[in-house]
C-alpha cells in the first residue's frame, strides 16, 4: 500500500520546482530585454554625440568646444579610410579599442581631421574637445 503523505510530498517538489524554473525563465526574458534596451541606447547616444559634433565641425565659426558624455566607456576617434557605410574621412565612436566595423558608429565629415583617439568615461568624467577648422582640414584635441 502506497503512502499517502509520501505521495503529496513529491507532487509538491514537483510544483516548487516548476515554479523555480518559470521564475528563473521569466528573470532570463527580462534581463534579455533590458540587454537590448541598453545596447539601443548607447547607439542612440552615439549617433546622437556624432551628429552634435558634425554640426560643430560644420559651423561657420574657427574654434569651438564640445563636452562629450556619452556614451561611456568608448572611443572617439577617426579614419580616412571608408569604414561601414561612410565613404571617407569618418569621425567615429566605437565600443572597442580596435574600432571593429560591429562595434562602431561613423559619419563622414568631408575634410581629414587631426586627432588622437579620445576615451569617453562617461557623465561622471565628462571630457572636453577643442575645434578647429584649419582650412583644409578639422583638428580636434583634449583639453
Amino acid at each position: 500500500m502506497m503512502n499517502k503523505k509520501g505521495f503529496l510530498l513529491g507532487e509538491f517538489t514537483l510544483k516548487i520546482i516548476i515554479a523555480v524554473l518559470s521564475i528563473s525563465l521569466l528573470v532570463y526574458l527580462l534581463f534579455g530585454l533590458y540587454g537590448i534596451y541598453a545596447g539601443n541606447k548607447e547607439v542612440q547616444e552615439a549617433k546622437d554625440t556624432l551628429k552634435k559634433v558634425v554640426e560643430l565641425l560644420r559651423d561657420s565659426e574657427k574654434e569651438r568646444t564640445y563636452i562629450l558624455l556619452e556614451p561611456k566607456k568608448s572611443i572617439f576617434g577617426f579614419s580616412e579610410a571608408p569604414f561601414g557605410s561612410c565613404l571617407n574621412n569618418c569621425l567615429c565612436i566605437s565600443w572597442d579599442k580596435w574600432f571593429k566595423e560591429d562595434s562602431t558608429i561613423c559619419e563622414s565629415v568631408g575634410k581629414k581631421i587631426v586627432m588622437d583617439k579620445i576615451d569617453i568615461k562617461g557623465p561622471s568624467s565628462p571630457v572636453e574637445i577643442g575645434i578647429k577648422d584649419l582650412g583644409d582640414k578639422y583638428e580636434i584635441v583634449e583639453k
